[in-house]
């Protein structure tokens, strides 16, 4: 503390980050894999593709639609797509935000006063402010997008329930001059049918947002004796994360754009007057989207004492509890309130929720004799409106020999649904572009079945139910000199009624016999004899999955190396090995998604690769430092192509590769003053290039490569410089 009985401490921190696109890596800039037959593009595009929105036009190469630049679609906009048949596809993957562009200031702050005697006042203060510009594709406007219930055009023709954009040929109330009349024509033999025009809004031009976000904590507290030799520790925490969405462009009112593209004024295939473009940027919404506020207020107090001496040292024992307000709020424009923006998914409405909860708990350290300590805890946590639960968890560590550590705990876990997860807004979106309907695109070959987006609904679910685990780990730390150790441990996690955000769409796609309660369908139509209705919604609400089993091991190796006059070296290795990873089926069996793709697409998703570590080599001669680490992951199976039969055993031989890049970082301290240290760093030294992936085109909407697991940077530089004020 010093002669003024306190100290303080302050640092702020700046980032700035430019965007990145796919378009700036090759192995992101395209949705397309022949090889794998994976294609993700989209068949809402510009110059637009069209079908018959009366009696389906013949098939050609598979297709009902078609495109009047099949063979030579002109991009940026649309592109030759080996898998498409007789249309033009639009692939998002260049224009595709992998890194948004961002800017970041963050202020932190602590102080510690001392009061009295063993009486310690302290603080915490931190404010963040971070935001976010993200530019993707335009908006896609047809008949494969549902319009929200409420909608004012819902029951208006030719709409009637989703965003149609109809092309009226001759002597049609709306007949457009950009009917391509003598091409249809040679389709049908001489009729001229309405056409379904599957657009991408290049007219509004590309979605333009800023997520703006606030962060403040502040922690209040103070330590100090009680009674009895207790000791005491309380105090106030208040975090709150402020979130305002701002749309910059791109987003059209649909009350306002539809009507306006099926006055058969707009082409739908080539550039528009000045006047059909003035017309189409008045209906853009613009401004503030939304608001979110979550918060938590809490009161927390431990209390410390030794109870009594044991053969191996005190019998200790805490005591505390802690209760908390958390609150979440939706400040919902009235625009989005009505519906009304594309891209948005529907309507949602105001939301102002809050609970209380309290928790009380009791940690006992018992060091029986000198090699053995046992521990044991206790917790218990009230969620109002979700229930309440006792967790236990005992520990045990015993040390047979100075070089030998054995260790163990078995316990209980308790998760209860965030606010979010209950009532975060239910909306409907779509998946990434390029998927197929099994059960119905073989047969009707509809640009509504095959290599298409399908309506999603996301959002929170008021029905979860908490998330319960078991946990287990027993291990062993042997360090047979000074220089060296080595550490084991299993550890095992059963989780029950896990929480997710959903399966991803092309697992259920892929496998309905398994996951097709998740699948919405309209009506069986006479159009396809004896298959089910088109889908018109996957779940991806959050759910309750059910039990997760995971098994594992950790490593962790280390070994020093000090020479005479030369600096020490030191080499270590931390690694987890999978040797288990099932997920329960909605039908109560259990999958293994050990060394694969989890179709679980949040909560305990992603690549489950069964073995990473992180290599490292440092070396440190004052008033240098060199480090040199390996950062790897073991391969693991690919999911099939949007193309492929996933009961082709071709495609069970084909794995993901390994994935492996190397970092460089060196400091140097006292450059000008003892107190300054300046560190520079290579991350990816090597420029290593992530393996290809189907999942990130399917899933993330990232394509070529997994944005899980990979920075899609590549090799980056770090220049970074310290400052102790003493």
């Amino acid at each position: 503390m010093g002669s003024d009985n306190f100290n303080a401490t302050m640092s702020f921190d700046y980032k700035k980050q430019d965007a990145l696109y796919g378009r700036d890596r090759d192995f992101a800039s395209s949705g397309i894999n022949v090889k794998t037959s994976n294609d993700t593009t989209s068949g809402n595009t510009f110059p637009a593709n069209f079908a018959s929105a009366g009696t389906p036009f013949p098939r050609l190469n598979g297709s009902r639609s078609r495109n009047l630049f099949f063979g030579n679609c002109p991009g940026p906009y649309s592109i030759d797509d080996p898998f498409r048949g007789s249309t033009c596809g639009f692939d998002p993957s260049p224009l595709v935000s992998l890194l948004p562009e961002s800017e970041q200031k963050t202020i932190f702050g602590t102080l510690r006063y001392a009061i009295a005697n063993n009486v310690e006042g302290y603080g915490q203060f931190s404010y963040s402010n971070k935001e976010q510009r993200t530019i993707i594709q335009p908006v896609p406007l047809s008949d494969q997008f549902a319009l929200p219930l409420n909608h004012p055009l819902f029951n208006v023709a030719p709409y009637n329930g989703f965003s149609t954009f109809l092309l009226q040929g001759p002597g049609q109330p709306n007949a457009s001059p950009y009917y391509p009349t003598a091409f249809v024509q040679g389709i049908t033999g001489g009729a001229t049918p309405d056409l379904l025009i599957r657009y991408r809004s290049v007219l509004t031009g590309n979605r333009d947002l800023s997520d703006i976000s606030d962060q403040t904590r502040v922690v209040l507290g103070l330590k100090a004796p009680v009674f009895g030799g207790w000791e005491s520790d309380t105090a106030f925490l208040h975090v709150d994360t402020k979130l305002t969405e701002r749309v910059n462009g791109g987003f059209p009112a649909l009350s306002r754009i539809l009507p306006l593209l099926n006055s058969g004024q707009v082409n739908p295939f080539g550039p528009n007057t000045p006047a059909i473009q003035a017309a189409a940027d008045a209906t853009q919404f613009r401004g503030d989207a939304w608001k979110t506020k979550t918060s938590i207020d809490s009161l927390a107090t431990t209390v410390r004492h030794d109870l009594a001496q044991m053969p191996g040292g005190p019998l200790a024992l805490a005591v505390g509890t802690d209760g908390r307000r958390e609150g979440f709020t939706v400040d919902p424009s009235p625009a989005i309130q009505s519906g009304d923006i594309s891209g948005y998914g529907g309507n949602f409405l105001p939301i102002d929720k809050s609970r209380l909860v309290g928790a009380g708990y009791a940690e006992l350290a018992a060091p029986v004799i000198r090699s053995v300590e046992l521990t044991g805890a206790v917790r218990y946590d009230h969620y109002e409106n979700v229930g309440s639960k006792t967790s236990p968890k005992l520990g045990a560590r015993w040390q047979p020999a100075k070089e030998v550590v054995l260790r163990g705990s078995v316990g209980k876990g308790f998760r209860a649904p965030s606010l979010t997860d209950l009532y975060q807004p239910q909306v409907i979106g779509v998946t990434a572009p390029g998927l197929n309907d099994p059960a119905r695109c073989p047969t009707t070959g509809s640009s509504k079945d095959c290599l298409t987006q399908f309506p999603i609904t996301v959002g929170g679910n008021t029905a979860l139910q908490p998330e319960t685990s078991t946990n287990r780990t027993l291990g062993i730390v042997f360090e047979p000199t000074n220089n060296t150790s080595f550490a084991v441990d299993w550890w095992a996690i059963d989780l029950k009624e896990t929480i997710i955000s959903g399966i991803a769409p092309a697992v259920i796609l892929a496998d309905q016999a398994k996951y097709g309660g998740f699948i919405t369908r309209a009506a069986p139509d006479p159009t396809c004899p004896g298959c089910p209705g088109q889908i018109i919604n996957i779940d991806q609400t959050n759910t309750n999955l059910g039990e997760t089993r995971v098994h594992g091991l950790d490593l962790d190796f280390r070994h020093r190396m000090p020479t005479t006059g030369a600096g020490v070296y030191t080499v270590g290795l931390n690694g987890t090995y999978f040797l288990k990873y099932e997920i329960q089926n909605p039908d109560g069996s259990f999958s293994s998604i050990n060394g694969q793709v989890s179709p679980i697409t949040q909560g305990v998703g992603g690549v489950i690769p069964r073995w990473r570590h992180y290599l490292y080599l440092d070396w440190k001669m004052a008033p240098w430092n060199l480090s040199l680490a390996q950062q790897y992951q073991s391969r693991y199976q690919d999911i099939p192509g949007t193309i492929e039969d996933p009961t082709d055993p071709a495609f069970h031989s084909r794995n993901v590769l390994a994935y492996s890049v190397f970092h460089f970082y060196s400091s140097y301290t006292g450059l000008i003053d003892k107190n300054l240290k300046v560190t520079f760093g290579i991350r990816n030294l090597l420029d290593t290039k992530p393996p290809y992936t189907n999942a990130g085109g399917q899933n993330f909407f990232q394509a070529g490569y997994d944005p899980g697991y990979v920075d899609p940077r590549g090799r980056t530089y770090l220049l970074s410089a310290t400052y102790k004020f003493m």
